[in-house]
């Protein structure tokens, strides 16, 4: 929520959480508690797993940073912040 706040008026940063249900979990269910927790951030639940078959996700929370067409960081949220914040600083020179 923090980096997302901080960042989504950011003209080059799009942030967006996707949730993946398992088959035990009841409808909506990450929908319903990121609502509780006050979170703000978009999140996109997906049906299917192709795309992030195609992204090798293994473990959860992965946080992939994406620039253009290309997969640039993939990892944990604190060393992902850091490389963005990295590539910002490319781009604005």
């Amino acid at each position: 929520e923090k980096i997302y706040t901080k960042y989504k008026q950011h003209p080059l940063v799009s942030i967006l959480a996707m949730n993946v249900p398992l088959p035990a979990d009841p409808p909506n269910r990450a929908f319903e508690m990121i609502l509780k927790r006050g979170y703000t951030f978009p999140v996109v639940k997906l049906n299917t797993l192709p795309l992030l078959d195609s992204l090798s996700i293994e473990s959860y929370p992965t946080t992939i940073l994406i620039i253009g067409p290309e997969v640039v960081f993939k990892g944990n949220i604190e060393r992902g912040l850091r490389r963005l914040e990295e590539e910002l600083k490319v781009r604005q020179k």
